[in-house]
Parts: C-alpha cells; sequence; structure tokens
C-alpha cells in the first residue's frame, strides 16, 4: 500500500478554489460554480459558509490505472476496502488553510504533512500575490516539490490567463524559491516532465477548471504517473520504528485512535509502544489493539505509511494527557529540553534575533513549541549575540515547556507570527 500511496499539500491563497478542486479529486463529480464541489470535504459551518478553509484536513482519492477515479456509490460505500486494493494510486490530499490569518495552520500541516509533492493554486484571473509567493519559499525550504495549477479558467479571458501565467513563471523564478516552470498542455507534457519534478527540476504548470473539467484528467494523470518521493520503506524501513502522532480520536466501540505517519522502522500486531511525552512530561507503554491503513485492517505496518492505531491506556493514565505532538517508539524514548539545529533565516524581513532574548514557535515535523535561544554561531563557528535576515546559523534552543522528543535529521520550520526561518536538527 505505502508504495502506490501519494501525499499531496495542496496549498494557495483563499480564492484559489482549493477545498473544490480536492473536492472534484475526491467525488469524480464536476462543480456547479457555486460551492457544490468543496461541500463533499468541508465540515464546519463558517467554512461552508466562507469558503475559508480554517483546519487541517485530508481526504483520500483514488485512480485507477487509466487515470480515471474510483469513487464510492451507493452499491459500493460499504466496500472501500475492495476500491483501495483496485486503486492504481491511492492520493491523500492535504487540505490547507490559504487566508492569511491561519498562516500558522499551514505551517503545521507542511512541516507534520510528510508530503511528497504540494499543488500551490493560483486563481488564473487574479495574479499571484505575496500569500503565493509565502507558500512557494515554505514549499521550496521544506524540500517539497512543487506543481502550480491555475483555476478557474473557464472565467477568464486569454489574455488575463497569458498574464497570470507570466507572473507566476516569474514568482517561481524567485531568488527563495529557485524553480523552473514547465507549461504541461497534453500527456506528451507528462512524460517530459515526470522524471524531472522530484528533484526540482521542472516545475509543471497546469490550468484547469472544476466547472468544464478542463485539466482535471491532465492532473489525475500526472499524479498517476509521478514516482513516490519520500521513499521511507526503502530508506527507513530497518531503523528502530518510530510513529509521529497527529490526530487523536474517540472512536465509538473502540476507544482512544492515535492518527499519524510512520516515518521510521516496522511494527507488527502485538508489538508493544513506547508513548509519549504526555502533556505531563511522561511517557506511557501501550500495545495497539489494531491498526488500519487507508480504513484497512493490517497486522504490519512500516516506514511512509499512514496509520491509525486503537489504543488501550493503563488505568493510572487519564486520557487527557494524551497530547497531538506525542511519539511512538520500539525503544525507550528520550526526552530533551534543548537541541540544536542549522538555520537560514528568512530574507526581507526587518528582524533581529538574540541570543537569551528571543522566544520563537518551532515547528519540528509534528511538533509545535515554544523555543528561546540559548546560543548561536555564526557560519564561521564564531559565537555571536546577535543574527539578521539572510544569515545563517548554528543555534542551540531550548524548550521553554518541558522536554520534548527531538531526533537529529529532522527538519524546522521557525515563526513568531511571519515565517523568520527555516532548519534542520543537527544534535
Amino acid at each position: 500500500m505505502a508504495e502506490k500511496h501519494l501525499r499531496i499539500a495542496v496549498v494557495g491563497n483563499v480564492d484559489a478554489g482549493k477545498s473544490t478542486f480536492i473536492g472534484t479529486q475526491v467525488s469524480g463529480e464536476l462543480d456547479d460554480g457555486r460551492g457544490q464541489a468543496r461541500k463533499v470535504i468541508m465540515t464546519h459551518k463558517h467554512e461552508l459558509e466562507t469558503g475559508r478553509t480554517s483546519t487541517i484536513t485530508t481526504h483520500c482519492a483514488y485512480v485507477n490505472k487509466d487515470a480515471t477515479p474510483l469513487v464510492q456509490t451507493s452499491k459500493n460505500k460499504n466496500n472501500e476496502k475492495d476500491i483501495v486494493q483496485k486503486a492504481a494510486r491511492v492520493i491523500t490530499f492535504m487540505d490547507l488553510a490559504g487566508h492569511e490569518k491561519y498562516l500558522r495552520t499551514t505551517v503545521a500541516g507542511i512541516s507534520q504533512g510528510m508530503a511528497d509533492y504540494a499543488l500551490v493554486l493560483v486563481h488564473a484571473g487574479r495574479p499571484p500575490n505575496h500569500i503565493t509567493l509565502s507558500h512557494l519559499r515554505l514549499c521550496a525550504a521544506m524540500n517539497i516539490p512543487v506543481i502550480v495549477v491555475l483555476t478557474k479558467v473557464d472565467r477568464v479571458s486569454t489574455d488575463h490567463l497569458r498574464e497570470t501565467k507570466r507572473q507566476v513563471q516569474h514568482m517561481l523564478r524567485d531568488s527563495e524559491v529557485g524553480l523552473r516552470p514547465f507549461v504541461v498542455r497534453s500527456s506528451k507534457d507528462i512524460v517530459t516532465v515526470v522524471d524531472k519534478v522530484s528533484d526540482g527540476g521542472l516545475t509543471p504548470v497546469v490550468s484547469v477548471s472544476c466547472v468544464t473539467g478542463e485539466g482535471l484528467d491532465t492532473i489525475r494523470k500526472l499524479l498517476l504517473a509521478l514516482p513516490q518521493r519520500r521513499q521511507h520503506a526503502k530508506k527507513q524501513k530497518d531503523k528502530p520504528f518510530e510513529f509521529l502522532v497527529t490526530e487523536i480520536f474517540q472512536v465509538p466501540g473502540v476507544g482512544k485512535v492515535l492518527s499519524g505517519f510512520v516515518t521510521r522502522g516496522q511494527w507488527t500486531r502485538g508489538m508493544p509502544l513506547h508513548l509519549g511525552p504526555l502533556k505531563d512530561g511522561s511517557t506511557v507503554t501501550v500495545t495497539p489493539k489494531s491498526a488500519h491503513v487507508a480504513r484497512t485492517s493490517v497486522d504490519q505496518v512500516w516506514a511512509g505509511h499512514s496509520v491509525c492505531f486503537a489504543i488501550t491506556l493503563p488505568r493510572h493514565i487519564d486520557a487527557s494527557k494524551l497530547a497531538k505532538y506525542m511519539v511512538a517508539t520500539k525503544d525507550p524514548i528520550v526526552l530533551t529540553k534543548t537541541f540544536r539545529a542549522k538555520v537560514a533565516l528568512v530574507k526581507g524581513k526587518t528582524m533581529t534575533l538574540t541570543k537569551d532574548r528571543t522566544v520563537l514557535t518551532a515547528h519540528i515535523l509534528n511538533n509545535k513549541q515554544s523555543v528561546k535561544i540559548i546560543d548561536i554561531q555564526n557560519s564561521q563557528g564564531e559565537d555571536v549575540q546577535v543574527i539578521r535576515q539572510g544569515a545563517s546559523a548554528i543555534m542551540t534552543f531550548q524548550f521553554t515547556d518541558g522536554r520534548q522528543y527531538v531526533r537529529s535529521g529532522m527538519r524546522l520550520i521557525l515563526r513568531d507570527g511571519p515565517i523568520r526561518g527555516y532548519g534542520v536538527v543537527v544534535s
């Protein structure tokens, strides 16, 4: 299952039609031009009324080997397992917020989502703005290949579309993005670009309409052809088991369910796991009762799987202590108060980061915590008190609220409202 699974982050400005686009991919039905398609995936009343996504949601689309969508009907509604098995590709779309005030939600989704690729949606009739550029820079800094989708092309003139494409291409060549655009119009173009996307060589630009259906088949064919980029199964399967918790559910008749992503190793039914840190900083040992991948019960999972584990907590552990930023590992969890990271600060932001005084929010994969800078070394290895925008440094951070799980190689995003920098944990 992991080998045919593709995880796609969907970002873009608030008017780009992200939820509508995902709705057409999941349902296989076109939009009516009045928001019908987005009702398939939106859950909150205020989202349906305003059309603005405010939370991170995931939605699965199933594609046949000829790129036609496999969808649930009244006849096969209870047989989703068969649909999963028949699908040539299972695509998980992560619908992320587009409004500027929900930027922290989008940052969290990119950080924890383990996306293979990102779809950056742009309204074809409205040139890309600073939000689009922020999303492109965010994807570039997190090393996520980008596909640009120009939406609502049925509503704009040829001249407007041409101007939007020109500005998108200019934005892709921004010094902090550094991507080469390639307009995809046909299956022949897909063959040309498909092997050059994952390494950042080319960035496909596709025009679509969710009302007329223009370009939707091209997008499905492209997503079907793209190789899975995060090949955890090959690179991480032999390492100690590590599962990052991103959501916690209470399921009637089942109990607590932990949803997340397996980054390393493999688990088989009956294997106990160390879970933590809980909200009080402690850890607990649990043995999952069951595991589900793509809503299918399995006895074994490994690196690259998105999994739901059903667990039973010991009687002395209150369920309210569970936290979304937990991890589950085979070996006992080692928690730390401090860590070092190599950080590159973004350009163009007027800011000064000061040792022992600056407090930032750090997104470290599934974890979001406040951290204080306690040491800074510049690129020459010299201790400094202050560092400014556009510079790189090795920084030592201290969590302000207890000890957390961190290991070398984890990517992080720093912000205090706007994004301030990107980095990777080195120790």
